[in-house]
């Protein structure tokens, strides 16, 4: 659930964040930079499927 919190923004509760750990942000963070490699992939090929 506090990987919502990382792609929303919101840090405002805290409390919530207390608890994790160095690595779990860290997988949480690779995660984030996986969906970003992705979205940036889907998008290229869209882009040159578009352009055919």
């Amino acid at each position: 659930m506090k990987i919502i919190y990382l792609l929303n923004g919101n840090f405002s509760d805290i409390e919530q964040w207390k608890d994790v750990t160095l690595y779990e942000l860290d997988q949480m963070l690779a995660a984030l930079e996986w969906v970003k490699k992705q979205e940036r992939k889907a998008l290229e090929e869209s882009s040159r499927s578009y352009r055919k």
